[in-house]
Order: C-alpha cells, then sequence, then structure tokens
C-alpha cells in the first residue's frame, strides 16, 4: 500500500505518469446516449483499455469531459454502468484536482495488483459541449486607421455562471482583451483601444465558466471570425488662426492641426512647401487631437504653402508612424522696397533751390513688387505735413509742382503703399530731398550780370591822374557768384566777384 501511495503522489507531482504514461494516445466515452456520455476507455500501447472506479468521482469525470470539449461531468459512474469493457484496465486509483488538462495529467497507478475487474469500469456523463459564443462588430466599420478603437460585442444565448470572456486574435495564444462576467451576465463589449498595424487580421471570442470545483473555469469554442484591417493614417486639417493671410515681416502666424478621431498622438509638425524638415514641431498630450502651430517672427523666405502632419507611436515603442499631409494654406510676406527719388525744374538755380514762380517736377520711383499700389509724397515743413497721392500706375510717378511758392518749401519724401488680403503695407521713406524756394532779383537779372561781366572784361577804363602809380585792381562785388560765361550769356549763382578793373591814378 505505501509503494502505491508513493506512486501515485510521484506521478501526480511531476504531471506525467508513472511506468510510460506518456505513450497513452487518447481517451474516448463508448456505449453511451452520445459522444458525452459513457465508459471511459484510453488508448495505450495501440490498444483501448478501461479506467477502474477505485476512487473515482467529478474531480475525476470533469477532466475527462473538459478533455473532450463535453462541458462539465454531471455524473461519475462506478461498477461499469454502461457496460464492461474489454482488454487491459490501463487506468488505477485515478487522482485529478479538476484542473488537468488531460486525465493522464492527474495522478495514477498502472497495472495496479488490486482486486479492480471491468465490473468496476468507471463512467461519467457530461453536460455537453459549451454553446459556441456569437462575436459581433460594434464598430460601424471594419477598417481603421492606426490609433483608432475597435469595438466588439461576444455574446452566448444560454445564461451560465460566466467567469470572463476574452478577445482572441488569430494566431496569438493569449487573449488581448479580457472582460470579466457578472453574475449570468450573456454579453460583453471588448475594446481594442489604440490598434496599431500588429492588429490587423482575425478575432475570435470565448468565454470561460465556473466549473464546481475552486478555481475551476471551463472555456467555450471560439466563436466565428470577423477581420479587420486598417488603412493609411487620417488626414489632418490644417485651419489658419490668424486673421488674415498676409503679414509684415516680424509679425507671427498662428496655424491650427488638428485629427477628428483622438489617438495616442505623439507630435504635429508645420511643413513648408518644398522644405523637407518641419518649421514647427508641437509634442501632443495623451489623446490631445488639436494644437497651435506657431511661425514666429516671420521673413520674406516663409511666403509660401504650409501643410501639418502628426505622428503616432506605432507597435514598437520607438516606431513613430507619420499621417498623411494635410490641405495646404498659403500666406504671403510682404516686404516693400524703399523708393528712390529725383526732381527737376524748369528754372536755373543752385541745386536743391526752385526759383519761384517756376515750376518743378519731383518723380517716386520702385521695383513693382506687386500689383496696383500707389504712391505717397510727403512734404515736411515747420508748421506741418502735407501729403499727395497718385497711382502706382507704372513703377514710377510724377507728382507735378507748375508755380514754385513758398509753401512748396522743405523736406520730401517718397513712400509706396499697397492693400492686399484687405490690408494696407507701407514701405519705408525714402532719403529726405530738401527743396528751397527762392526769390529773383529783378535788378541783377540775367540780361543785367552779363552786360556788366562784358563791359568790365572787354573794356578798360582810363582815368587822367597827375600821377601815374602802379595800376591798381579794385573788385567788384555781385550779389550772385559767377558759374560760367560763354561770351553770350551768363550763368550765376549767388555771384560774389563777377571781375575786375584797373584804375589808373592821374595826375592834375
Amino acid at each position: 500500500m505505501m509503494l502505491t501511495f508513493l506512486r501515485v503522489l510521484f506521478t501526480g507531482l511531476l504531471g506525467v505518469l508513472w511506468d510510460g504514461a506518456h505513450a497513452f494516445g487518447g481517451i474516448r466515452l463508448v456505449d453511451g446516449e452520445n459522444k458525452c456520455s459513457g465508459r471511459v476507455e484510453v488508448l495505450h500501447r495501440d490498444e483501448w483499455g478501461t479506467v477502474c472506479d477505485h476512487g473515482w468521482d467529478l474531480r475525476d469525470a470533469d477532466v475527462v469531459c473538459l478533455q473532450l470539449g463535453c462541458g462539465l461531468a454531471e455524473t461519475a459512474f462506478n461498477g461499469a454502468a454502461f457496460g464492461v469493457g474489454k482488454g487491459e484496465i490501463w487506468l488505477h486509483h485515478v487522482q485529478c484536482t479538476g484542473q488537468e488538462s488531460s486525465l493522464t495529467r492527474c495522478a495514477i497507478a498502472l497495472h495496479s495488483n488490486s482486486y479492480c475487474t471491468h465490473e468496476n469500469d468507471a463512467g461519467v456523463k457530461c453536460s455537453g459541449t459549451l454553446l459556441r459564443p456569437s462575436l459581433t462588430l460594434l464598430s460601424p466599420h471594419t477598417e481603421f486607421s492606426p490609433g483608432e478603437t475597435v469595438r466588439f460585442g461576444c455574446s452566448v444565448l444560454l445564461g451560465h455562471h460566466f467567469s470572463d470572456f476574452h478577445l482572441y486574435k488569430h494566431g496569438v495564444s493569449t487573449p488581448l482583451v479580457t472582460q470579466r462576467a457578472e453574475q449570468s451576465q450573456t454579453s460583453v463589449e471588448l475594446t481594442l483601444p489604440d490598434i496599431e498595424i500588429f492588429h490587423q487580421g482575425s478575432y475570435s471570442c470565448r468565454y470561460r465558466i465556473k466549473g464546481r470545483f475552486p478555481f475551476q473555469l471551463l472555456s467555450s469554442p471560439p466563436s466565428n471570425s470577423i477581420n479587420i484591417t486598417l488603412g493609411a493614417l487620417l488626414t489632418p486639417i490644417l485651419t489658419l488662426l490668424s486673421p488674415h493671410t498676409v503679414f509684415s515681416p516680424g509679425e507671427a502666424v498662428r496655424f491650427g492641426c488638428s485629427v477628428q478621431l483622438g489617438h495616442h498622438l505623439s507630435d504635429f509638425h508645420l511643413y513648408k512647401h518644398g522644405v523637407s524638415t518641419p518649421l514647427v514641431t508641437q509634442r501632443a498630450d495623451h489623446t490631445q487631437s488639436r494644437v497651435e502651430l506657431t511661425l514666429s517672427d516671420v521673413e520674406t523666405f516663409h511666403q509660401g504653402s504650409y501643410n501639418c502632419r502628426y505622428r503616432i507611436k506605432g507597435g514598437f515603442s520607438s516606431e513613430l508612424l507619420s499621417s498623411p499631409p494635410s490641405n495646404s494654406i498659403n500666406i504671403t510676406v510682404v516686404e516693400l522696397l524703399t523708393p528712390q527719388h529725383w526732381y527737376n525744374t524748369s528754372s536755373d538755380a543752385p541745386a536743391g533751390s526752385v526759383m519761384k514762380g517756376h515750376g518743378f517736377n519731383i518723380t517716386c520711383s520702385t521695383q513693382q513688387q506687386y500689383p496696383g499700389g500707389s504712391f505717397q509724397l510727403r512734404l515736411i515743413q515747420p508748421n506741418g505735413t502735407v501729403r499727395q497721392s497718385l497711382p502706382a500706375l507704372t513703377p514710377s510717378v510724377t507728382f507735378t509742382f507748375p508755380n514754385a511758392q513758398s509753401s512748396n518749401e522743405g523736406y520730401y519724401y517718397c513712400l509706396y503703399r499697397v492693400q492686399m488680403g484687405g490690408r494696407t503695407f507701407v514701405s519705408r521713406e525714402s532719403q529726405p530731398l530738401p527743396i528751397a524756394i527762392r526769390d529773383p532779383d529783378p535788378l541783377l537779372s540775367p540780361m543785367v550780370i552779363s552786360w556788366l561781366v562784358y563791359y568790365v572784361t572787354r573794356r578798360r577804363i582810363r582815368l587822367s591822374l597827375s600821377e601815374r602809380p602802379e595800376p591798381v585792381w579794385t573788385t567788384l562785388m555781385l550779389p550772385y557768384q559767377l558759374t560760367s560765361y560763354d561770351g553770350e550769356h551768363v550763368h550765376a549763382n549767388n555771384l560774389r566777384i563777377i571781375g575786375k578793373r584797373k584804375v589808373r591814378r592821374v595826375k592834375h
């Protein structure tokens, strides 16, 4: 007896059969009402034999039913209830816990010298195969983007004392989702969140019910299969948060980038067309689906078309999946060139001055960058500012002053203005152009000056004096400065010295 007990204990601890139990090939129920009831027979050495009913109980019978996929045992039979068998009695003193995957994993003895005969053949009646659950897709579609959530429903008609429901992916032995069941709950929702490329494939569900013994669980057959596929990531939407699309250098442009579904996003990026690296990157927090992307201190380089992308975490810790580009938004950066200017007058006057009463013109010019626009001429005077504007139909315009007066004297500046995108842009001021208005002297007109110069340079004045000293040259001072004389006309500007005369003193 002690030897038999040690054999049983030893085989139970190791989970294998003593004396070559690994050679058992199968198990069946014979002479019952159906495949889930009858005399228990096992295959060993290519020969079917029976099981002795010594110590046979519901725990042992449960293992048989579970092994055959027949549910749980309803009855464990002793005394050849399904008739006597033939051949060897292969198993004796079977002692199962109810958790074993097969009868030959229980503690057993082979070829016992006990008085067991075929009148002691063990039998079992099982509850039958557990019903197959039904898997449904609660999400409205079977194609998903990475980061989305897939919702399944798993249900069974009969109300067992369920333990839990499991969602399996084909080819993966462990369940991806487990949902505990309450009391006789017959359906649950199984949610697969934040799916990645790895999750594409076929899915089924199973349920488990509680057995009669502690920790005893019975698993159902797999449900029908549902296949899900993963397409490209959803396209984000780019919006312009700034109130306009045209900007000046130094301003900031605010964009918004969003995606409809709440992924576990990593970051958002703002791209300029033709530039491979993002100009702005903004990390996303958890399931944040919208961020603001700010392009600060823009320059003319930033003018162009923009789109955004987002990235999500892939199936591996370091893997990031990038979305398709969003719609495009174009921005314009307006930097006007500083205009140039010049003037001309109908009078002969020093540089920067115009004779009163004469006409003069001021021309403003710039390189035409944008269609339309206008030039503004500003006159800065001690008593205020005067402005004139003309449309820029050509790259240069001329402001005409036909009758120069003192009110036209001052510093002139040219500016260029253009309207784009509902905004007005103004260039920098040109360099100041000083204009002085001078009064002409009627007594020293060019004709009088011409006669005087001719007289003093072509004639000599002789004076009869008592003595003939050395000639003395005296200087004729006039209020104009001679600039040139061509023999017929005098060109004078503030002439101070126009000639000299030699005076001879004559003694009386």
